[in-house]
């Protein structure tokens, strides 16, 4: 779940803020029998914040470049140690709006 803060109603580019909380899944995938198998699977909530800029093509279609930070705490799993998982990251999104 995201929660995005424009500043602008309707313009052509648009500066925004964005919150976010989810769920994540870390594991990986074994072969047995001819199959893959999900191993050591874990859950852990993750928490966004961040920064970024959408840039409206056309009504009810734009583009979003973002940059935030996400902190995933979680435990030694698979050989990961606790808290690497968490960090700086970008995105490009296309979105469509339904009117």
């Amino acid at each position: 779940m995201a929660l995005t803060t424009r500043m602008f109603h309707d313009a052509a580019f648009n500066p925004f803020v964005q919150a976010g909380i989810g769920t994540m899944a870390i594991g990986h995938l074994i072969p047995e029998n001819d199959e893959y198998v999900m191993s050591n699977l874990e859950y852990t909530i993750h928490g966004t914040i961040a920064t970024g800029l959408e840039v409206n093509i056309f009504q009810g279609l734009s583009i979003q470049f973002l940059h935030g930070y996400r902190y995933i705490p979680h435990r030694r799993i698979l050989d990961i140690e606790p808290h690497t998982l968490s960090g700086t990251f970008n995105s490009v999104a296309f979105k469509a709006y339904l009117d």
